[in-house]
């Protein structure tokens, strides 16, 4: 029962330092994304739901880029 329990207690932990890692390299992706506008490297500003080129403030990522809905296979009130 002890070798369970801290093999849970290293696992938590694990995954915690994975969850930091991966959300700091999404976090420097984002900042090192060109602007397709004015070619300058930075982070991208949320506002309303898409994203803006945080130097000339054109949008660089639509909040819709195509994607469709799927009705609910019940109707709309499920």
């Amino acid at each position: 029962m002890k070798d369970s329990v801290m093999f849970h207690e290293y696992w938590e932990k694990e995954t915690e330092l994975w969850d930091i890692s991966l959300n700091e390299s999404f976090r420097q992706t984002r900042e090192r994304q060109q602007c397709p506008w004015c070619k300058q490297r930075g982070p991208r500003i949320e506002v309303h739901g898409h994203y803006q080129c945080s130097k000339c403030g054109k949008n660089v990522d639509e909040c819709c880029q195509g994607e469709v809905g799927v009705p609910h296979p019940k109707g709309h009130n499920g």
